[in-house]
């Protein structure tokens, strides 16, 4: 008999690497969907994050489009994940609902890049979490006039179409009465 060694499952890539991880919960589960931002302390260099203090998240527009921003005093919480090792680790996590028109998936914990703006907290969030930009249209250009076709010179009938010499009503009158004159 052998014995095969049995590898331990392989650790989140970037953990470590980055201050702030992103994650997206879809609807219809046990819980409601969010979407939950983990930072980590030994990372991100702010004195207002602790565990228990209030803290607002916005989200941008034009050129802060696909980023959000976390400052201090709102009505969202940090607050630590369950279990013990990860509040050995300093590890917080904040859960707001889904942004509008961000995609209804479960996601992955997934590395983002973030910087420290006027003591707040930038977030350039990761791909899956931006809604889909419409696609960028051409305007239209104006179709090319249609091919003149030739004209057909034709000379109006000599004869009127369908039945010709008399009349047609006379002539099933002439019909009906000649029916009725046969013994």
């Amino acid at each position: 008999m052998t014995w095969s060694p049995i590898q331990p499952l392989a650790a989140r890539k970037n953990n470590g690497v980055t201050g702030i991880t992103v994650a997206r919960s879809k609807s219809g589960g046990r819980f409601k969907p969010r979407v939950t931002v983990a930072i980590r302390l030994d990372k991100v260099d702010l004195p207002w994050i602790k565990r228990g203090v209030a803290a607002s998240v916005e989200i941008g527009a034009g050129k802060h489009d696909g980023m959000i921003r976390i400052s201090p005093g709102g009505p969202h919480q940090l607050k630590a994940f369950s279990g013990t090792a990860s509040r050995v680790e300093g590890l917080l996590r904040l859960c707001f609902p889904p942004l509008p028109g961000m995609p209804d998936i479960d996601a992955e914990p997934t590395a983002c890049i973030f910087e420290i703006e006027d003591g707040a907290l930038v977030v350039d969030l990761p791909a899956w979490a931006n809604p889909p930009k419409p696609a960028e249209t051409k305007p239209a250009t104006a179709l090319p006039p249609p091919p003149k076709l030739p004209t057909a010179h034709c000379a109006p009938p000599s004869k009127p179409f369908g039945i010709s010499g008399p009349d047609h009503a006379q002539v099933i009158v002439e019909r009906q009465s000649s029916l009725r004159r046969s013994p």
